[in-house]
């Protein structure tokens, strides 16, 4: 069998990714580093493809998830305090 390789362009267009982004997942250890041909050029293979795509379907399902208690607290917090404020300008007025 064998292994189909594709260059870093194409995986940068293909995932819509900057070059940098690949480079800091595999600094980070989030994706395995790809081997190198000849010439000192990653070639990345279908394996190294899925992972991408999971952490990319792992950032979609992140920014759609509900937000985080500690978020939905804040923002209690925040209209709990304006609407002390708005009470005590209309008792002062008063």
């Amino acid at each position: 069998m064998q292994t189909t390789y594709l260059p870093t362009k194409e995986m940068l267009e293909e995932f819509k990714l900057s070059r940098q982004t690949l480079y800091n997942w595999i600094k980070l250890a989030k994706i395995t580093e790809p081997e190198k041909d000849w010439r000192g050029w990653r070639m990345w293979t279908e394996q190294q493809m899925k992972e991408i795509e999971g952490i990319i379907r792992a950032k979609e399902v992140e920014q759609l998830s509900p937000p985080k208690i500690e978020q939905r607290l804040q923002i209690n917090l925040k209209k709990i305090k304006n609407l002390i404020k708005v009470h005590l300008n209309i008792v002062c007025e008063e």
